[in-house]
């Protein structure tokens, strides 16, 4: 048997050491079967240099224990930066030659050279069974020919076998891929999939990768420099509760690597890249909340890191600058214009749209994320890169579509020390969003059309796309557009109560311009309107239209505009009735073409508000029915935000003290108790008294309420025994409250203070109907977090104190 060459040599950086005066490289390829008399030698030279040929190191081989794979390596060293070098590798047998392989690169930028350059990135790829997807990215790549690639893990679809790294690295699955390595350099992080086999042994095999003393693993986290930028990765995979194969120790090691990494740098950009984002991607599930998102941000914040790099989620988006969290929230700049100030905070980009199968989801709960892009979204997302062109002042990222090359999305992060950094923006928990968008989620009341004056008329109601221009075919072109049905009580509407935060319409445009000034429209119109049925077009003049703008836009680009409308929306939501849409004009030559409600990009309204927050809990509205049992920690969402956990306990259990009905110590009952209809329902059976054996139930609300009232009904008397209750707000005894008031329905409640309570008995029967045994109380207007209830029965009895019940009607509070 002799070497059959499987995967054909390709470029790797190797183990490159930072602040090395010259540059190196790496060539692996892997061969199948046992030598025979093989054997390859490695030439390298100048470019077009026609000089002679000088022989690399002898390569090593390591035996990879799959299918007699043999991975053979080399690295030639001593290169110059920025310089272009050809290389062979010939592969004798028995002294013959039998194929060189043979292909010219270009080394890095020396560290803190500024010269301009390109690098792209993706992740979540190649897949064996199916690699159409990956094969459309790599090609595409080829074409913009960066100087380099960065995996951002999930390289080998579905466990990083040797035999799935057939699908990057042989002609076979992916000749595109091929013809990339075979001259240029991927970086690879390690995903979560590769993790699958081995500890990502195959990963490990088949990248030569930087090496550090201070990793937890070999390869999986390093750092390198290119140019003006510090690039350095950690295997995210380790992160408890985030990956697959977590280690809590070797995340710790790795984040002390990066810390003492990216503080030594002196690089003018620095750009961390790992495979599982912090949060923001629909499919997955990490957050502001997370130890994950939290101390990543603050390690990359803390060291000046300018740009996350991941994958993972098989969906493209890109963040505000992140500059922390509070509160389980994430903090940021809102900066709408895609242009974010260097220093502002960190910009994640997740950039998973690498070839495998592409995910759903919305992003309407991330408000941190400034545009995002999946199956659910419109457009939809597509395979691609990120493509990333770094200059000493700006990095500009865009979005690209594989198949062809179209710039899906783009922001810049620039630097210029004398600009001013907006504050950061600390969203409300309680901020949602409502999209009005032509044809998704049932929305189809999009009206549009353009006015001109050289065709004057011209019926435009049904164009893909429309026109604002101040010069066109001899006369001037306006455009009108409008969303109705947005105001309203229904589900998907803007209600009247809605607190309105921000709005935002986006226009997809395809023919860039001069500004575009947006005026509110006073006069009714249709989309089958035109330059001659409204006379002469539109008139900003407080009668057609409103004598001043609402927006200016300022010069138009190509791509998704975003124009701030939240005054027009708040003047609307007031007066649903003046709701005619927006007048936009032209203050320039050069005109504007954006999509229409009938193009593939139609014109979206996106309002971020705050719902109010509810002010009460009242049991019959939260979905349950009649004895339903109480588990405890159920959750009950009261709107805006709002949220209150009910818990309870039963702390000490002697003898026999079990439910007096139903399944459960605490339940919901349907009917009338104390004059509440639905009501918690507290009960036990006990066959001898003891204090201790109590059931405590506790109303928790994620945020502190004030003006807080409730009752504990029918806290009476019966034949065999006395019900005793205890009341506490936050933790303090309301019969040693300053701020606290009670009222007792009766002479069948009264105080008790007594050794083992402090609270309420009850000293005479009443009817569940009846409110003679009611405590009613009132906490003023001190916020409180948490109320507490205790019932237990007295020890006036000699009886055993059976069925017990107590109710817990609703509860009201003030409106924040």
């Amino acid at each position: 048997m002799v070497f059959t060459v499987n995967q054909t040599p390709r470029l790797q950086i190797g183990d490159a050491k930072l602040g090395s005066i010259t540059d190196q490289i790496a060539l692996i390829w892997q061969t199948k079967g046992r030598s025979s008399g093989d054997s390859f030698v490695v030439e390298y030279r100048p470019a077009n240099s026609n000089g002679s040929w000088q022989t690399a190191d002898t390569p090593t081989t390591l035996d990879t224990g799959t299918e007699g794979r043999i991975n053979h390596s080399t690295t030639i060293t001593g290169l110059d930066y920025s310089a272009e070098y050809e290389y062979r590798v010939q592969h004798f047998r028995n002294g013959s030659l039998v194929n060189t392989y043979q292909n010219e690169f270009e080394t890095r930028l020396a560290a803190g050279d500024k010269t301009p350059f390109v690098f792209t990135a993706y992740g979540d790829s190649a897949y064996i069974k199916g690699n159409s997807g990956f094969r459309e990215v790599q090609g595409q790549i080829n074409q913009v020919d960066p100087d380099f690639n960065i995996l951002l893990g999930d390289n080998a679809y579905n466990s990083g076998t040797h035999l799935e790294f057939d699908a990057r690295f042989t002609n076979q699955y992916s000749p595109e891929a091929v013809e990339w390595t075979s001259g240029h350099i991927d970086y690879a992080t390690i995903g979560n999939h590769e993790e699958r086999t081995n500890n990502g042994t195959p990963h490990v095999d088949n990248f030569v990768l930087p090496e550090f003393d201070n990793v937890a693993e070999q390869e999986k986290t390093y750092s390198f420099d290119y140019g003006n930028v510090h690039f350095v990765t950690f295997n995210s995979d380790d992160v408890p509760g985030v990956g697959e194969h977590t280690s809590a120790a070797k995340l710790e090691q790795n984040l002390r690597f990066l810390e003492e990494d990216l503080k030594a740098s002196t690089a003018d950009w620095k750009i961390i890249f790992a495979h599982h984002p912090i949060g923001g991607a629909p499919d997955k599930g990490q957050g502001p909340g997370d130890k994950y998102f939290k101390e990543i941000l603050d390690l990359a914040n803390r060291n000046g890191v300018d740009m996350l790099l991941t994958g993972h989620s098989h969906t493209y988006s890109h963040t505000y600058p992140l500059t922390g969290v509070s509160g389980n929230r994430a903090t940021f700049v809102r900066d709408t214009d895609g242009e974010y100030a260097k220093g502002a905070g960190v910009v994640q980009v997740i950039s998973g749209m690498g070839g495998k199968s592409k995910r759903d989801g919305g992003y309407s709960s991330f408000p941190f994320v400034a545009s995002g892009f999946s199956q659910s979204t419109n457009p939809r997302s597509e395979n691609g890169f990120s493509k990333i062109s770094v200059t000493e002042d700006r990095l500009t990222v865009e979005y690209i579509a594989a198949d062809n090359g179209e710039v899906l999305n783009s922001f810049s992060i620039y630097d210029d020390p004398n600009a001013p950094v907006d504050p950061p923006v600390d969203p409300p928990s309680n901020t949602k969003q409502l999209f009005f968008h032509q044809g998704v989620n049932d929305y189809t009341d999009t009206v549009d059309t353009f006015l001109q004056e050289g065709s004057p008329n011209a019926n435009n109601s049904n164009v893909p796309s429309l026109n604002v221009d101040a010069r066109d075919n001899g006369g001037e072109v306006h455009g009108l557009l409008r969303f109705n049905d947005i105001f309203g009580d229904q589900a998907g509407q803007i209600s009247s109560n809605f607190e309105i935060v921000s709005a935002q319409l986006e226009l997809g445009v395809a023919d860039p311009g001069s500004s575009l000034e947006l005026y509110r429209m006073i006069q009714d119109w249709n989309d089958t309107d035109t330059w001659n049925s409204l006379v002469n077009g539109i008139q900003a003049n407080g009668t057609e239209a409103a004598s001043t703008t609402d927006a200016v836009t300022g010069s138009v680009d190509t791509g998704l505009l975003s124009i701030d409308v939240t005054e027009s929306i708040k003047a609307w939501q007031t007066n649903p009735s003046s709701n005619k849409g927006w007048a936009i004009l032209p203050t320039g030559s050069n005109g504007v073409d954006f999509d229409s409600a009938e193009g593939s990009a139609a014109p979206r309204l996106v309002v971020e508000y705050i719902e109010p927050q509810g002010t009460e809990l009242k049991w019959e509205a939260q979905g349950l029915t009649d004895e339903t049992a109480i588990a405890n920690g159920t959750e009950f969402d009261l709107g805006g935000g709002l949220k209150a956990t009910v818990e309870w306990s039963t702390p000490k259990i002697i003898g026999k003290f079990e439910p007096a009905g139903g399944d459960n110590f605490v339940s919901y009952e349907a009917g009338t108790r104390g004059g509440d209809t639905g009501y918690l329902n507290m009960s036990f059976d006990n066959d001898a008294y003891d204090p201790n054996e109590l059931i405590s139930l506790s109303i928790k609300f994620s945020e502190p309420v004030a003006g807080l009232n409730f009752s504990v009904t029918d806290v009476d008397q019966g034949q065999f025994f006395d019900d005793a209750v205890e009341i506490f707000a936050d933790n303090v005894n309301i019969l040693e409250s300053s701020n606290a008031s009670y009222t007792l329905g009766g002479n069948n409640v009264k105080l008790d203070n007594e050794t083992y309570m402090l609270g309420f008995e009850g000293k005479g029967s009443a009817s569940n109907s009846s409110t003679s045994a009611n405590i009613d109380v009132s906490l003023g207007s001190d916020p409180v977090s948490s109320i507490t209830v205790n019932y237990f029965s007295t020890n006036d009895r000699t009886y055993d104190p059976n069925s017990q019940s107590i109710g817990i009607g609703d509860l009201t509070w003030d409106a924040k």
